[in-house]
């Protein structure tokens, strides 16, 4: 068969061996073992746009699969032991650090069978969808307080400018935001701005009498 040599860098044949996984495989598992690396080597920088040309995907998926690297050590443990699948590791990447604990562990349903301990079975993608939807993503249209103030809680500053915001980041939640619209990510930074809100409201108004925290 034709064959062609070619003299590449290192940094030259890692990014043909990726390339070649990705279009001769449906999905690349990124097995540590499989992707060597090369002393001294520095990883070179590319946009969305230059990885979509070299490897003929769209530019959704690049972003969704580049988010795979912000899973946190346990659910990469997971998805490398093949305990989770491909659909509940790009949901649990799309959430901060600090979120990812909690919605792994509602990626699995314990069941007792008369055993010394219950077996760990895993649910399906969308029971883990309707968690998150359910416990972390919060509809920002509801929002009680100003999203566009950056002095209510000046170090988390404007709900507009946050990274953690749906709607700062189309290509992983664009399906999202045409049915709930943009959504925060960080219900400890929304709750605190609830609170901030009460507090500035009541302080400003002595006559109220708050009743409720709803």
């Amino acid at each position: 068969m034709p064959i062609r040599i070619i003299h590449l860098s290192d940094a030259a044949a890692l990014e043909a061996q990726l390339v070649e996984n990705l279009i001769t495989s449906e999905f690349i598992r990124w097995r540590r073992r499989r992707i060597p690396r090369f002393a001294g080597l520095e990883d070179p920088t590319y946009s969305i746009e230059q990885i979509e040309a070299k490897v003929g995907k769209s530019p959704v998926f690049v972003a969704s699969r580049l988010k795979l690297s912000d899973l946190v050590p346990s659910a990469v443990d997971a998805f490398y032991a093949d305990e989770i699948g491909v659909g509940h590791a790009l949901l649990l990447a799309k959430l901060p650090a600090d979120q990812q604990e909690a919605a792994l562990q509602s990626c699995f349903k314990e069941v007792h069978n008369g055993g010394s301990k219950p077996a760990r079975i895993l649910l399906p993608f969308r029971n883990l969808q309707f968690w998150i939807d359910s416990n972390i993503l919060l509809v920002l249209k509801d929002a009680p307080f100003n999203k566009r103030d950056a002095q209510l809680i000046p170090t988390a500053g404007s709900c507009a400018d946050r990274p953690k915001r749906t709607g700062h980041n189309k290509l992983l939640f664009g399906d999202d935001l045409g049915r709930q619209g943009d959504r925060c990510t960080d219900p400890n930074c929304y709750q605190a701005k609830v609170s901030a809100h009460v507090a500035q409201t009541v302080a400003a108004k002595p006559e109220l009498v708050q009743i409720s925290t709803a």
